[in-house]
């Protein structure tokens, strides 16, 4: 179950972090303060304003819930992904039947 107050401790970290105050987080993602007072009540801000502060902070809305513990935005690569060629490559015998082809 999803905590209004793992949110409200992750923007007040995040905050911090950046060294701003959240009256000047939430100006600056175009909110109104009532959104902090309406989360303090216990009511989870809508998904656009919890974009809206995901965006600023450039982490996930998944962080700000609680999802996940890393606010990072980029995924980690795949384990099978690492250290395989995008294209295999060509045999001698392969790149001669092609230029025969295509007439190189």
């Amino acid at each position: 179950m999803i905590d209004v107050q793992t949110v409200i401790d992750r923007i007040t970290a995040l905050a911090r972090e950046r060294g701003v105050s959240i009256n000047q987080v939430l100006r600056e993602s175009h909110l109104n303060k009532s959104v902090l007072d309406n989360m303090k009540r216990g009511c989870m801000p809508s998904a656009d304003k919890l974009a809206a502060l995901a965006d600023y902070f450039d982490c996930s809305v998944d962080y700000l819930l609680g999802r996940i513990d890393t606010p990072s935005l980029s995924l980690p690569e795949p384990a099978e992904k690492k250290n395989t060629p995008a294209v295999p490559a060509l045999t001698a015998e392969e790149i001669s039947r092609l230029r025969q082809l295509i007439g190189g």
